[in-house]
């Protein structure tokens, strides 16, 4: 096996085999190695197992190295030579008490890589670097103005019209896409706003006609009654009738597109009742339960006044007086309050088949029976669409009409000063 000699040349390794009474004998001086491929700074150089060097010409002079019998064919440690340190691998020679030392300058991560990889790793930590700078252009360029623009069109799937995007965008694409949504949106609006007028006019327009169909309908009754008293000569009951008729005149001719309070339309409903007492022999009585509060509440125009005189003129009463009563009392409830209004009578009740074709009407706004009713009727539809209720039955005595109208706030949306709005 290899065993170290000291001669006086120095230290050499020999090697010697006897084969059929020959000795072969291998010697190798460690001073006169050479080592062909490597850089610069890294050494080769032997030891022996208590760290002394054999070779100190190539390893670190006159300094013994801590070998330990871990340290042998286990990690690089480190060793510091005049300032520079050192990474030590010591590998052991089979055989011999010694170890082949490598020592190689310790370099950084960056200093072991050649160019190329230096290079490829910059370039890394840039492209790692940019990950963020590129979410926040991406999410300032792009999600942000996508993100307005969806939150956007949810709340115009939900009906709002009136929000807008923000056309700040830098980037031409998004920027045209928001400037189209927010021209689409101002069309819709003026579209809307326009479709609103439209239907407004046709409202109006709808009132008118059914003002004008109501109008002529009174003023034949009320020249009936006039013919009648001046044929009667009764001069002085015709002074106070002028007045009445004045006051009922008054108030049929009025705008139906324009609410009154209630009080007004109670008056005007006494004064009919005052002529109607002085042109028939049996006057009729009128008698009136109303809520101090619910005075100044508005009604439509005729709107009781309407149900007043198809009393007097359906009734089947012959020797007895028609009595007819009024109630007018406010309702408070969650959903909002109610003005109830019950104009009842003993005049007989409605037919049968009259009851059920009042109660259930087929829409149809040209007619010649019940044109007062009708145009009720319209005129609540028109004002105060689906939360306006109209219902007809029969009493012990007679009939009965019941009214709810909606109480609206005092500057809420459907009226302002007695006006539709």
């Amino acid at each position: 096996s290899w065993m170290p000699v000291e001669l006086s040349i120095g230290t050499v390794f020999l090697y010697t085999q006897t084969l059929r009474h020959t000795v072969c004998g291998i010697m190798i001086d460690p001073s006169r190695q050479e080592y062909v491929g490597l850089e610069e700074g890294p050494r080769i150089f032997y030891v022996s197992s208590d760290g002394r060097e054999y070779t100190p010409q190539l390893g670190f002079g006159e300094e013994t190295l801590p070998v330990w019998e871990e340290r042998i064919d286990g990690p690089p440690f480190q060793w510091q030579d005049g300032g520079e340190c050192y990474d030590i691998t010591l590998m052991s020679i089979s055989g011999v008490d010694a170890c082949i030392a490598y020592a190689a300058p310790s370099r950084s991560f960056f200093e072991e890589l050649n160019t190329f990889q230096r290079v490829l790793f910059v370039a890394s930590l840039c492209l790692i670097a940019s990950i963020p700078l590129s979410w926040l252009v991406l999410q300032r360029f792009f999600l942000s103005p996508l993100g307005l623009l969806v939150n956007a069109t949810q709340k115009i799937q939900q009906g709002n019209m009136e929000v807008r995007v923000s056309e700040d965008s830098r980037v031409q694409e998004v920027h045209k896409i928001t400037q189209a949504v927010n021209v689409m949106l101002d069309t819709i609006r003026q579209q809307k706003v326009a479709s609103y007028e439209q239907q407004l006019a046709t409202q109006q327009a709808q009132l008118q006609y059914l003002q004008l169909q109501i109008r002529p309908h009174f003023y034949l009754n009320c020249l009936n009654i006039i013919y009648s008293m001046a044929g009667q000569r009764n001069y002085q009951a015709l002074q106070s009738l002028t007045l009445d008729l004045s006051s009922y005149i008054r108030s049929i001719f009025k705008d139906s597109s324009q609410l009154i309070p209630l009080k007004a339309e109670l008056t005007s409903l006494e004064s009919y009742i005052r002529i109607q007492q002085t042109a028939v022999q049996i006057p009729p009585r009128l008698e009136m339960e109303v809520d101090a509060e619910s005075a100044s509440l508005l009604v439509p125009p005729l709107s009781i006044l309407t149900f007043g005189e198809n009393s007097l003129k359906h009734s089947r009463l012959v020797d007895t007086p028609l009595k007819l009563r009024v109630a007018c009392h406010r309702l408070d409830s969650p959903a909002g309050g109610y003005l109830n209004i019950t104009i009842s009578d003993n005049g007989g009740g409605f037919p049968q088949e009259q009851l059920e074709q009042l109660n259930h009407p087929k829409e149809h706004l040209y007619r010649s029976q019940h044109v007062g009713i009708a145009n009720i009727r319209c005129r609540l539809r028109l004002l105060y669409g689906d939360k306006a209720t109209l219902s007809f039955r029969n009493l012990t005595e007679g009939a009965c009409v019941e009214l709810f109208i909606p109480i609206a706030p005092e500057d809420g949306p459907q009226h302002k000063g007695g006006a539709i709005h």
